[in-house]
């Protein structure tokens, strides 16, 4: 029990910092033109990592739910989907 708000507050310390630094958190599913081979934009880059932010947050907002609700197992198997990869800090 209270796993899962430590794992929260990190979680968003993290996002705070990746903005802070003006980097992304997080990953969003692959573009086509990825799949194609397309070499990445500027436009396509920062998307991409608006998106992946927006993921990170919307898993927040459904873990701090889950962790109120006294679902603590429940929250932390949100916070691992929305877990940045490692090396992406």
């Amino acid at each position: 029990e209270g796993s899962c708000r430590a794992e929260i507050t990190r979680l968003e310390l993290v996002l705070s910092q990746a903005r802070t630094s003006g980097k992304a958190v997080g990953s969003a599913p692959e573009s086509s033109a990825a799949r194609l081979h397309h070499q990445p934009t500027v436009q396509s880059v920062e998307q991409a990592a608006r998106e992946a932010d927006k993921t990170v947050e919307t898993a927040l907002v459904l873990a701090r739910k889950l962790e109120a609700e006294g679902l603590d197992a429940e929250c932390a198997a949100m916070l691992k989907k929305a877990e940045p990869p490692v090396g992406s800090q």
